[in-house]
């Protein structure tokens, strides 16, 4: 199995648990790694930390919500006042 393949798999197992947030693909150690992002690290289960997922593995980071970095006027045009 690739690896899009096998994030695609981890995202579609977890998705609906309460502590996921999203599966990522990179290079973690030299190796081509899943990053799992979670809310909370204490429900992960730990199989996925020790033994990797379809063969890649398994960078657990947690991650808060994801808001804006700016305000929402950032990129819309401002009319002139008449």
């Amino acid at each position: 199995m690739d690896v899009k393949k096998a994030a695609k798999s981890l995202q579609e197992k977890f998705q609906d648990a309460p502590w996921f947030r999203m599966v990522g693909k990179g290079e973690a150690d030299g190796r081509e790694s899943l990053f799992l992002y979670v809310k909370s690290t204490a429900s992960v289960p730990t199989t996925l930390r020790t033994e990797g997922w379809e063969g890649f593995p398994v960078v657990v980071r947690r991650i808060g919500v994801a808001r804006p970095a700016f305000g929402t006027e950032l990129g819309r045009r401002r009319s002139k006042p008449a």
